[in-house]
């Protein structure tokens, strides 16, 4: 019998004339439209209609052929596809991979091409785009790369963009313009870019000062100082303002509540929280202030939470107790979540 005959070439020819196909608009069945902006981008990119053959598409991509298996497409001899959240741009170029085989990666669209091949199950380019982040991970970009990595559940990136920062970690962190008050235990937020440090406590000072920072000019700046001293105190910033929430003072245990307005220079009392505590954790959800944990002056971990409600109205407000923390391991430890 005859040795089988094998004309390795034949696959790169005829995907070579199927692209051929598509320069040229024969044969194709199929209009795709990008609905999505890449992050990547600085503009959107005008989106028109991608040609295409609806076989390719099925071949080359788990989505696409579950998509164009679909009653709907399946007897239509024209098919339109909108493909969310991936960008005019990154979709041609995916398109064109299809084809070709070819993908031109680089530092400007990788992130973008990476999110779209993560929804197109183009497994292939994905694992690219994974290893050239992982062969150009910097100083400068490896906590994002990692923050990327996690938005995106790539455990082997993260781990690199992890690792790589662990041994560049003296580069990673530099010393910082210096505070004009020493300062244990103060309050610590960030506001429009400005990062705020309040009260505290100097040996056995408690301090009422209050300072920003602003990293465009890199230095502290003195503010107006609280009416009263305190630390280990609750700092929170919305709305334009800051909500100083109870605290210590020397040996006095504190529910009051002291608000800063950047704009007036001032700062203004406000209701008092219902138990005083200390330690605790103090952050703004859905115009509300709230107040989680924390110890009272018997050192027992506090679960009850309180709340106030309309920050626009704050000073009108009063505060209420929240349920009950089931369980409270880190008095100061506090999540939001922003949806």
């Amino acid at each position: 019998m005859p040795p089988e005959f094998i004309d390795e070439k034949w696959p790169a020819e005829i995907l070579s004339k199927l692209a051929s196909f598509r320069e040229f608009d024969e044969f194709c069945d199929v209009n795709l439209e990008a609905d999505g902006s890449s992050k990547a981008e600085s503009e959107p990119t005008p989106s028109t209609s991608i040609r295409a053959h609806k076989f390719v598409l099925a071949a080359a991509s788990p989505y696409f052929r579950e998509k164009l298996s679909s009653d709907s497409y399946v007897e239509s001899k024209e098919i339109c596809v909108v493909v969310k959240d991936i960008d005019d741009k990154t979709l041609r170029l995916l398109v064109d991979y299809m084809y070709t085989g070819r993908l031109d990666i680089n530092e400007n669209n990788v992130r973008a091409l990476y999110g779209a091949a993560e929804i197109l199950h183009l497994d292939s380019v994905r694992s690219e785009c994974s290893w050239y982040l992982k062969e150009h991970l910097s100083v400068s970009n490896c906590m994002e790369i990692a923050a990327f990595a996690k938005a995106h559940n790539c455990t082997e990136l993260d781990d690199a963009a992890v690792s790589f920062a662990g041994q560049h970690f003296g580069d990673l962190w530099r010393a910082g313009p210096e505070m004009q008050r020493r300062r244990c235990g103060p309050g610590v937020t960030a506001l429009n870019g400005t990062i705020f440090a309040v009260g505290g406590v100097d040996i056995s000072e408690t301090l009422r000062e209050a300072e920003m920072l602003d990293p465009r000019q890199g230095e502290w700046i003195s503010l107006p100082s609280m009416m009263n001293g305190r630390y280990r105190f609750g700092l929170a910033a919305a709305n334009g303002l800051l909500y100083a929430v109870a605290g210590k003072s020397g040996n006095q245990f504190l529910n009051s509540v002291e608000v800063y307005d950047p704009r007036a220079h001032r700062w203004t009392t406000a209701q008092p929280i219902l138990k005083k505590r200390y330690d605790a954790g103090v952050t703004v959800f859905r115009d509300q202030v709230v107040v989680v944990g924390g110890f009272d002056m018997n050192g027992r971990v506090l679960s009850p939470a309180e709340v106030i409600p309309r920050i626009l109205k704050f000073f009108a407000s009063t505060w209420s107790a929240a349920p009950f923390l089931r369980m409270l391991s880190n008095p100061d430890a506090r999540a939001i979540d922003p949806g």
